[in-house]
């Protein structure tokens, strides 16, 4: 319950692509004991992969937080 607290105020602050990497490389170095170079990769791969196949393919915008918004992402 408290994972799922954590990842809804990260999507509000971050947006769902920061979020998403920062949780799947915690998560998979605390429950999949991955080294961290690993868990980077894979947080950093799977969001990309998301921003990518719902921002172009789809034209689906999802929640982007106000950080992607000072780099012009937005």
């Amino acid at each position: 319950m408290a994972s799922v607290l954590a990842v809804a105020v990260l999507v509000s602050l971050f947006g769902l692509h920061v979020s998403t990497a920062a949780y799947l490389f915690c998560v998979t170095i605390w429950k999949a004991k991955l080294r961290p170079s690993r868990a980077a990769l894979l947080g950093l791969s799977t969001a990309l992969f998301f921003f990518v196949s719902f921002e172009y393919a789809f034209k689906l915008p999802l929640p982007k937080g106000p950080l992607l918004g000072l780099f012009g992402i937005y």
